[in-house]
């Protein structure tokens, strides 16, 4: 018989960078990886990696932007699994450029994808979390929610709300 895994994790963003390396501490661990973003043949790549190195693995492709999208996403997990024990909202995209160089198109992308992004998961999946009375959400910020740097102040400010959404 198999590991049994320790649980089930759910990570935005994970065909790569932090959110890859994250799904392969998990999956080190013995956790049932779940990875959306948005482009499927990177889920792949990504889901093949953690297949060789024995995790079990699910993806889905998703725009986190898209409340109708995520919901559906949810519900499939929730239908498959029951539960999920961890929700990393990790999916984020980054900008920087002088405020006056920085459109508003860009600042409305910006809370679409950092902000809204999670938010559309965190209502998805808590209510399910806290019948169960059991379930984590990991939001991922930035440290320059904290440590300001000259022509980063759109994506700064966005991250900033994420941090201070999580801690209320």
């Amino acid at each position: 018989m198999g590991k049994r895994a320790p649980g089930t994790v759910l990570i935005t963003g994970g065909a790569g960078g932090i959110g890859l390396a994250a799904a392969k501490r998990f999956a080190k661990d013995g956790w049932r990886i779940l990875l959306s973003d948005l482009s499927a043949e990177r889920l792949d790549a990504a889901a093949q990696i953690l297949r060789e190195k024995g995790a079990q693995v699910e993806t889905f492709v998703v725009d986190v932007t898209d409340p109708a999208a995520v919901a559906t996403c949810a519900a499939q997990i929730l239908e498959r699994h029951g539960h999920l024990d961890v929700l990393i909202n990790n999916a984020g995209i980054g900008h920087h450029g002088e405020i006056a160089d920085t459109s508003l198109e860009t600042w409305k992308r910006l809370i679409d994808v950092n902000l809204w992004g999670p938010l559309h998961h965190i209502y998805a999946f808590l209510p399910s979390m806290k019948a169960r009375g059991a379930g984590q959400i990991v939001n991922v910020s930035s440290g320059q929610a904290f440590i300001k740097m000259p022509t980063w102040g759109a994506y700064a400010a966005i991250k900033a709300a994420l941090g201070v959404a999580s801690e209320v």
